[in-house]
């Protein structure tokens, strides 16, 4: 399989390419979507995994790891930021 660099996954989950919807079901997908849009920064993610080229598997990996073991990921950023605010 192709390496690819994260940003490059990320493009494609947003835009549902046909290769993702060849490689994943509609249902892994959606889940996948949700899980970076809901319990993720954005650019947390790609802070993650800067500068590293994954294959599509290791990017999943990466994904399901901290979705699984850092649920509070989205809460300490949001903290963080709001501290520098004030």
């Amino acid at each position: 399989m192709a390496h690819l660099y994260p940003i490059d996954v990320l493009k494609r989950l947003n835009v549902r390419s046909v290769p993702l919807r060849s490689i994943l079901s509609p249902e892994l997908l959606d889940f996948l979507k949700y899980s970076i849009y809901s319990c993720f920064d954005y650019l947390y993610i790609i802070q993650i995994i800067k500068r590293k080229v994954f294959t599509f598997q290791h990017y999943l990996f990466v994904i399901l790891k901290h979705l699984f073991t850092d649920l509070n990921i989205k809460n300490k950023i949001g903290t963080k930021n709001k501290k520098e605010e004030k």
